[in-house]
């Protein structure tokens, strides 16, 4: 009886801690958000340079479009607190060298998140908008709305980021002995196969736009490839050498 409540308190514990942090990053977020919303006009102006002037079709459509901006900026503005709240919970529960991959993984992933949004933003966006735009005609002019690009850029940029997290994944589960090398490139048909699934899901509905984010995306893949084989042998080194260490000090 003791020990379960014990049990009890340890889990209520627990829970209070994770109300306590979830509080603090609503209460950020929303400040965050709101700085960010001040700065709405910079970011719509940078976003939409390229394209020039663009129309409003609801009156409400100008106030929308910088509350969405404001939304991913504070996100974005936030994040440090987000990982510091969440990394406070879990490193308690984790190993030492969960602590240290944890520690690696985590900067590059945010590093590969953002490549993977500065590509999208400075090379795929111009291409596939200036694409797209070569099928209208004299007949058919472009009547684009802030709205309408506002959403064709954060669905390209966004995706792009999260897809860019690939070999950051495959190092992780590589390192963790979840998946190998040699699994990797025998499933590669099937890998291209929800590559395209997941550019199809992911980009604006258009082939072109699919394409130009799975070729990427393949790409990625295979560089994955390459560096599961660097972690695969240098796991298999540490664990050959742990081995022998044992067995030499066996008496």
């Amino acid at each position: 009886m003791k020990k379960n409540r014990e049990l009890e308190m340890s889990i209520y514990e627990h829970l209070d801690e994770l109300r306590r942090r979830l509080i603090w990053v609503m209460v950020t977020l929303v400040i965050a958000v709101a700085v960010s919303f001040t700065f709405a006009d910079t970011a719509l102006a940078i976003i939409t340079r390229p394209v020039g002037n663009l129309v409003m079709l609801r009156p409400s459509e100008g106030l929308l479009v910088r509350i969405r901006l404001a939304l991913w900026m504070g996100l974005v503005l936030n994040s440090p607190v987000i990982l510091y709240h969440a990394l406070a919970y879990v490193l308690p529960a984790l190993t030492r060298r969960e602590k240290i991959g944890l520690f690696i993984f985590l900067p590059a992933g945010l590093l590969f998140f953002a490549a993977g949004a500065t590509f999208s933003f400075l090379v795929i966006v111009p291409y596939i908008y200036s694409f797209l735009l070569g099928f209208s005609s004299e007949s058919l002019q472009p009547f684009i709305s802030v709205d309408n690009y506002v959403s064709f850029v954060t669905n390209l940029v966004i995706p792009f980021g999260v897809i860019f997290e690939l070999p950051v994944v495959v190092l992780l589960l590589t390192s963790l002995g979840v998946i190998t090398p040699s699994f990797l490139a025998r499933n590669r048909k099937y890998a291209v196969l929800i590559i395209f699934v997941a550019a199809a899901l992911l980009s604006p509905p258009d082939v072109i736009s699919q394409v130009i984010m799975g070729l990427p995306l393949l790409g990625l893949y295979e560089f994955s490839i390459l560096l599961s084989r660097l972690i695969y042998r240098r796991r298999q080194k540490v664990e050959s050498e742990e081995t022998e260490t044992d067995h030499s000090a066996e008496p």
